[in-house]
């Protein structure tokens, strides 16, 4: 989807809520192997998008399916949007529209007419961006209602697979107040682990450069281990 040095050839690029190509690799593993206990990890853009696929999902996620982790998933859109667009957050914001608005562009390009792209030129923000360009491109009507619509955390409680959400209170691109630790209280398969620090996917352990750690490679390693050890 234009990530791995190469634009994709659809009138689509990838969004927060696209869920097609996490089910198309499981399907096809599960076809190669059978007999294969598949482990999910999401980070960031894709923790929600693995999050809203078994919430989706709910009981028709493949049995193959043993467990999954959310990393530092931004589980309310709309106030994520506003936090990062907003203070010295819009450093982030401005490096990644660098990388996002020559997509779009790009895609215009291949189907003229598709975007306006003046408008996304102008972008500052990732509403102004997602509003022109996200928004656009996939059916939705503005950057609210594609965040409305996409984001992680409504669809928790829909889950049935056991599910770590790790996310960090000093998560720079989620405010803390979003974190879902209500439904991680009251689900039997969530297990909400939101240590005060970590950053946004960092969570990294040391301070001797050369032998510093992932101290979330580790829970989640732990995580995973738990249920396969389980039969």
């Amino acid at each position: 989807r234009s990530c791995g040095g190469e634009m994709n050839r659809a009138k689509r690029l990838y969004h927060s809520g696209e869920t097609g190509d996490l089910a198309f690799v499981v399907e096809t593993l599960i076809r190669r192997r059978p007999d294969a206990r598949v482990y999910i990890v999401g980070f960031s853009l894709g923790g929600n998008q693995t999050a809203k696929w078994l919430g989706e999902e709910r009981e028709n996620v493949p049995k193959n399916v043993r467990a999954a982790a959310v990393i530092s998933a931004p589980f309310n859109l709309v106030e994520s949007a506003k936090y990062m667009d907003s203070g010295i957050r819009l450093m982030y914001v401005r490096h990644f529209l660098r990388m996002l608005i020559p997509k779009a562009i790009e895609k215009e390009k291949q189907f003229p007419g598709c975007l306006n792209v003046e408008a996304i030129k102008l972008s500052k923000t990732f509403h102004e961006f997602d509003t022109h360009g996200t928004a656009k491109l996939h059916g939705f009507r503005d950057a609210r209602d594609y965040y409305s619509k996409v984001a992680c955390g409504q669809f928790l409680m829909g889950i049935r697979r056991p599910t770590l959400l790790l996310s960090a209170a000093d998560d720079p691109f989620n405010p803390r107040s979003t974190l879902p630790r209500r439904a991680a209280s009251e689900s039997p398969y969530l297990h909400g682990l939101f240590p005060e620090r970590g950053g946004h996917v960092g969570f990294m352990e040391g301070v001797i450069p050369g032998r510093t750690s992932s101290w979330s490679e580790k829970q989640i390693s732990r995580f995973f281990q738990a249920y396969e050890d389980i039969d």
